[in-house]
């Protein structure tokens, strides 16, 4: 009898119950397309260019994500960098984070790409501030589905 009432309990908790889908990772493919950017700021803030170029180079073109994956945007042609990231979970909302020091001339204190960067050939729009390790960046969100499709 006990016997009989453990299998019809759990009959009863797996009927209907939703099994949780096996996770999913798709592969994310960045370009650049580094703008043109004016020639350096005025004198007052020269100091500060130095600056920017002075701590920012060691970082030039890495990339920090939501999802912990690091890579560098390496060259494919005149002004135009990529990267291939894999194992990207999906469906999810993301962001990526790389810096380039040519925007030091805008903003000498966070030279962070905001522009020309696009994953799975779309153009990445949505800028938000996020959190790494202890500095506060500005980033590109976007949400990536289970086909790869992404949406800015």
């Amino acid at each position: 009898m006990l016997r009989l009432a453990c299998m019809l309990a759990a009959a009863a908790c797996s009927e209907g119950t939703p099994v949780a889908p096996e996770p999913v990772t798709v592969a994310v493919v960045l370009d650049y397309l580094q703008p043109r950017i004016p020639g350096p700021p005025p004198p007052p803030l020269l100091p500060e260019l130095t600056g920017c170029l002075h701590h920012f180079a060691p970082a030039q073109l890495q990339i920090a994500t939501s999802w912990g994956a690091t890579a560098r945007l390496t060259p494919r042609g005149d002004r135009v960098f990529a990267a291939l990231l894999l194992n990207v979970p999906a469906p999810a909302g993301h962001w990526v984070s790389t810096g380039d020091i040519e925007f030091c001339n805008e903003d000498p204190r966070a030279p962070y790409i905001t522009r020309g960067l696009q994953a799975n050939g779309v153009t990445l729009t949505g800028i938000v501030e996020v959190q790494v390790g202890e500095m506060t960046r500005r980033a590109l969100a976007f949400q990536l589905d289970t086909d790869g499709r992404v949406t800015p």
